[in-house]
């Protein structure tokens, strides 16, 4: 079995944004190329531990004097307004005008809070994302989602704006760190899920190859889920129609790592939003008992137990609340709740007290570890 070409992935979201992606072994060089064409400022984002585990690539990326190198933290704490204002201070003192371009050479954090600082910066101007971990790969870098996080929730404060174009290449996930390697899993399943038959199947069968990183697996394990979000993203850029189901798990994810002050990984956040929301699911009736078994064990294969938290339940209810999806003029809560493998579905109806009653569930079967609790805790549990 040989690693597939680079592919070229072209789509226009209006007269405006029209977006390239190159998805493949060799992106990486074929982003080296267009960036030496580039004569005009350029700011490179990027973390201080991709730099170093990749130094050859980015003593190639300062080779021209246009380019500026701004390594920022590693971390969800770093989507907060005091970064975003040193990025765009960074692009003034660069001598980025509208021409300019940002790039970001990095995982879905450096994505969202660089994403956004282009999308205001001068009102807009290039962003080219270089996707280098899996969860970056498979999903924050298409879409054009951009955000910060604030004491209300995650990603409550940003745009969609389309990137320029996506370099990605698999190439990345051979120095990707466990912990990086284990916070892309949860968008795996999450596509899985999604996708359905053959990828779900196939995933079942390769579950142990995941720790590997040959090449073919890691381009068979993470193409059909970059296609999968750039058709979803092509029908829906803005968010407001069948884009909704790529938020499998991310409602009960989002508002978990709210209660953590964003200390749970995102992977295993969303992990847990999988198995929550497929429970919410079987208790709406919507989804059968066997593939409720089926997803939940292709989850727990991924899922590290138990998940250390400290639960609030005032302050987790209070996060789904102000998720993104959630509406004044619905009967319910709404998520993306499976319907079986391959059907996902946006559901208006869930009970705040179902939601509840999964995550105490969870707590008493040691998939959630309660290490503190906090206010509007009304349980009994010790």
């Amino acid at each position: 079995m040989m690693v597939s070409p680079v592919e070229t992935l072209e789509g226009a979201f209006h007269a405006t944004e029209v977006c390239r992606l190159y998805l493949g072994q060799g992106a990486r060089n074929q982003f080296l190329q267009d960036l030496l064409n580039r004569s005009t400022p350029v700011l490179c984002l990027s973390h201080p531990t991709i730099v170093e585990a990749h130094s050859d690539f980015f003593t190639a990326v300062q080779e021209q004097d246009s380019v500026t190198l701004l390594a920022l933290p590693e971390g969800e704490r770093t989507k907060s307004w005091s970064v975003l204002e040193t990025v765009l201070e960074t692009m003034f003192q660069a001598g980025l005008k509208r021409d300019g371009l940002l790039v970001i050479i990095g995982g879905g954090v450096l994505g969202d809070v660089g994403g956004l600082a282009g999308a205001i910066y001068m009102r807009g101007i290039d962003v080219w994302q270089v996707p280098t971990s899996l969860l970056a790969l498979v999903d924050s870098s298409i879409g054009g989602k951009t955000a910060i996080d604030t004491s209300w929730g995650k990603n409550l404060v940003g745009i969609v704006r389309q990137p320029a174009r996506i370099y990605s290449d698999p190439v990345w996930l051979s120095t990707l760190p466990e912990a990086e390697w284990q916070n892309g899993l949860g968008e795996i399943a999450k596509y899985a899920v999604i996708l359905g038959d053959p990828y779900f199947s196939w995933l079942e069968d390769n579950l142990p190859a995941r720790r590997e990183r040959d090449p073919r697996y890691l381009d068979a394990l993470i193409r059909p889920c970059i296609k999968c979000k750039w058709e979803i993203v092509q029908t829906d850029p803005h968010d407001t129609g069948i884009r909704r189901i790529l938020n499998l798990g991310h409602t009960i994810g989002h508002a978990l790592e709210r209660v953590s002050d964003y200390r749970l990984p995102h992977g295993t956040a969303v992990l847990v939003g999988i198995l929550a929301e497929t429970q919410i699911a079987q208790m709406n009736q919507l989804i059968s008992t066997d593939d409720v078994s089926r997803i939940h064990g292709l989850v727990r294969t991924l899922l590290p137990c138990p998940i250390p938290i400290p639960w609030d339940a005032g302050r987790f209810m209070e996060a789904v609340q102000f998720d993104k999806k959630q509406s004044s003029t619905t009967r319910g809560l709404t998520m993306a709740l499976p319907f079986r493998p391959g059907d996902v579905r946006v559901y208006d109806e869930v009970k705040p007290d179902d939601v509840l009653r999964v995550m105490e569930a969870f707590i008493d079967s040691g998939i959630l570890e309660v290490t503190a609790r906090g206010r509007g805790e009304a349980s009994n549990h010790g």
